[in-house]
């Protein structure tokens, strides 16, 4: 501030001084000027800081004996771009509020103004953008809304570093993110507010780039929800949700973007260049990836500068360690086919108590504890202005390795899914929380949908089935927990999968479809090439009905795909000096699409669309190019567990309440086998490909009539026939509900006879609606133009 400004009060103390002159009163006596510029127009540093706990980091901050956070800004730390990521600190286990999980999905870009006596936070719009020098460019800067989420008055100036301490409280510890309204889709009518008089600043943790603010919120219903709120929340009224700020440096310099291409899927940035005005698409979008520069430019294979490096957090079991190592490096086979040798390397923390897995420069794979909702989520930070991840963090809940090692059949009915979603009620526990999961990514807004992952939620029940058909054939033992290996390579698989997301990949949903039938267990080309040709699938377990036959259960590697892909993100381009000067190159491997079968991509949009879904082969938890061929092995195990669910489940002396929950898991997996089936009657195989590429296929086709009518006839048999579902009556007979009262459990169980028609009714009714949608219909007569 200039001196100039600093005295401006003293002008008030002139104008009393010459009131009292005139009234022949002495009045108060004039400061000089220096004890003018020593009071200032703010309260004195000292005294504002007075009694807080202060931590340096990319900002200094203050937090008082009263909670109070005060954060102190540089004058050079004005007018700079930083990044703000939120997610949840602490979950309820309801309500989708769970730790680990973002609340806003793109990373904020902001940056701190001083206008006056104020500090203001600006959101700065990244969306558009103009040549640089251009009269577009200007007008642009003219025409950009840049929001300001919040103004603060500068309660004190530093006496030397002249920094700017500013009361931050009130935003931090409030909703600025709506989620009153988040919460309040579950109430109903009922009215859900925030509290602020029960909320209160929990944590604050500085860092050289980063800083970590993590508030605890209380919202408030006037009702009880409109279904079960289950165990997370022990009353309606007062809603407990942690909310954790990520506040972190950008790159000096920004990364050079990558053009994108679909093609192949990438998490993107994009903006709109109003330069481009004479083009079709006047949209650029740019691939998220993290900076790797090789070491040595004319190595055609170099270690990088700076590798990815995660930490195996100290939280993740000893027993686990070694998997969740070989999931991370894993994708150095990918990295390798970019030119780059251990890009990718996975390490444990350092044996340092200033070691820290919240600081931005560590990224680490953690376990947490979540009481109902297990869940695994590779979520990262990333600089908007150029897509370069700069950290990821994968949160593996506990609740999940523990469904793994226990029997598959030990997950009880979720009253709350029955009320929300019907046909997953059906089921119950997990399978229907991974049904409702299903649904849930059909509700979602598209930019929330292409980041919901629940990939751990279908590997449970996976896992659970490859233990039941295990202990069926009499390979383990049934009361014993999956045997370490097993578990292991199925902990490798996941965390492949987060890793992948972390590295900017999105899901990819067509890979199984990829591989032939019989070569399924051929384990020299599932090691080459994949199970399924992307670890970014969701794949169930590779389980040969013909046990001596068995190649691998999961990927054993990365896949085809997963190296194809890599490698259009991170290869570096000789001589490119700007994003179009790679695109010769990249526009190459990207046409590979059309001559390779192994390099085929579709992703969340082509898949969970319900009947809406046009592509027989992009599915979920799905294996082979034949999914009628896929769908007989299910049944056929199926088949092999029924009759030894009780010999091998059930020991004397023991109730038969687990047998309940393992009827609907039987029925549930001869029902998600026949799903990708129904997508042939009226289907289309949808291709990316672009016009001119080598071998380039028409971007619809539809099934052929005559595997329609096949497909169709599958069904019947499979689901419709008489004798398509059957128990016996002694199995059925032995399927009462669990008598424990309280609340692990519930108190009611409705009927108590299990509901074996209304089951298969439901399973039936589901199929025939996905056949006789409106959407589907219309298809058909479309296709026949078509």
């Amino acid at each position: 501030m200039s001196r100039a400004r600093r005295l401006v009060p003293g002008a008030g103390f002139t104008l009393l001084f010459a009131l009292a002159a005139c009234s022949g009163s002495e009045g108060p006596s004039q400061p000089s000027p220096e004890e003018q510029e020593d009071e200032g127009p703010f309260e004195p540093y000292s005294e504002v800081v007075e009694d807080a706990e202060t931590q340096e980091g990319l900002f200094t901050v203050h937090v008082k004996p009263d909670l109070t956070l005060l954060l102190e800004i540089g004058p050079d730390q004005l007018d700079t771009d930083f990044g703000m990521v939120i997610h949840f600190s602490q979950g309820a286990g309801v309500y989708n509020l769970h730790d680990g999980l973002r609340v806003n999905d793109d990373t904020r870009l902001l940056r701190f103004e001083r206008h006056g006596e104020k500090l203001y936070l600006v959101e700065r719009n990244p969306r558009f953008t103009a040549e640089p020098g251009s009269n577009m460019e200007r007008s642009l800067e003219e025409n950009t809304g840049h929001s300001i989420l919040a103004a603060f008055d500068i309660e004190a100036q530093h006496d030397s570093t002249e920094a700017y301490v500013i009361d931050v409280t009130s935003f931090f510890v409030g909703d600025f993110e709506d989620l009153a309204d988040w919460i309040g889709n579950y109430y109903g009518s009922n009215r859900v507010g925030f509290d602020g008089d029960r909320s209160y600043l929990k944590q604050v943790m500085a860092f050289p780039e980063n800083v970590e603010i993590d508030a605890m919120l209380t919202f408030e219903a006037d009702g009880p929800p409109s279904f079960s709120s289950g165990a997370g929340v022990s009353d309606y009224r007062s809603i407990p949700v942690g909310l954790r700020y990520s506040v972190f440096a950008l790159p000096e310099e920004p990364m050079m973007r990558r053009l994108a291409d679909d093609r192949l899927g990438y998490f993107l940035s994009a903006q709109r260049n109003f330069s481009m005005d004479h083009s079709p698409d006047p949209y650029v979008r740019y691939v998220n990836r993290w900076r790797l520069e090789k070491a040595d430019p004319d190595a055609e294979l170099s270690e990088p500068v700076e590798p990815i490096v995660f930490y195996v957090d100290r939280s993740v079991p000893e027993a686990y360690r070694r998997y969740v190592a070989e999931g991370i490096e894993a994708w150095n086979k990918g990295f390798e086919a970019a030119g780059f040798r251990n890009a990718i390397v996975a390490m444990d923390p350092p044996d340092d108590t200033t070691w820290s897995a919240e600081d931005v420069r560590y990224s680490t794979v953690r376990w947490t504890a979540a009481h109902e909702m297990g869940y695994a989520i590779g979520p990262s930070q990333v600089d908007p202005r150029s897509g370069e991840i700069l950290n990821a963090d994968i949160l593996i809940s506990s609740t999940f390795v523990t469904g793994w090692t226990n029997e598959w059949n030990e997950f009880i009915a979720d009253a709350a899914l029955a009320e929300r979603y019907p046909e997953a009620g059906h089921f119950g526990g997990l399978w229907g929380r991974l049904m409702a999961a299903e649904s849930l990514a059909r509700d979602l807004p598209a930019h929330q949908r292409e980041r919901l992952c629940v990939a751990a939620l279908g590997r449970a029940h996976q896992i659970g089935f490859q233990h039941a058909v295990l202990a069926a054939t009499g390979a383990i033992d049934g009361n014993e927990p999956l045997p370490e290996d097993y578990l292991g390579t199925a902990i490798r698989d996941l965390v492949m999968h987060e890793v992948g997301h972390t590295l900017g990949l999105r899901h990819n949903f067509k890979a199984s479809a990829a591989i032939p039938f019989d070569r399924l267990n051929d384990e020299a080309f599932t090691r080459e090439n994949g199970v399924y040709v992307s670890v970014m699938d969701y794949a169930p377990t590779n389980i040969n009905p013909d046990r001596s036959e068995q190649g691998h259960y999961l990927n054993p590697e990365v896949g085809a795909y997963d190296v194809w892909v890599i490698q259009y993100g991170y290869m570096p381009v000789p001589g490119a000096e700007t994003p179009e000067d790679e695109r010769p190159v990249l526009d190459e491997l990207a046409a590979r699409a059309s001559t390779d079968p192994l390099l085929t991509y579709n992703t969340d949009e082509d898949t969970h669309l319900g009947p809406l879904a046009l592509d027989p082969l992009s599915n979920t938890y799905d294996l082979s190019a034949e999914p009628m061929a896929y769908a007989r092995s299910r049944a056929e195990l199926v088949e092999i567990v029924k009759p030894e669910m009780e010999a091998r489940r059930i020991e004397d002396g023991e109730g038969w309440q687990r047998l309940r929950s393992a009827v609907p898991g039987l029925i549930f997996e001869r029902y998600g086998s026949l799903v990708p089936v129904t997508k042939a009657v009226g289907g289309i195989y949808f291709h990316r490909d672009h016009k001119g590429q080598p071998e380039a296929r028409l971007p619809f086709e539809p099934v052929a009539a005559d595997e329609q009518r096949e497909a169709l006839a599958f069904i019947m048999e499979e689901a419709f026939a008489p004798g398509a579902f059957s128990f016996e009556a002694e199995t059925l007979n032995k399927l009462p509900p669990d008598r424990w009262g309280d609340w692990t459990t519930g108190y009611i169980t409705v009927p108590i006879d299990y509901p074996i028609h209304n089951t298969i009714a439901a399973v039936q009714g589901s199929l025939l609606n996905m056949l006789m949608h409106n959407g589907r219909l219309i298809r058909m007569i479309d296709n026949e133009v078509r």
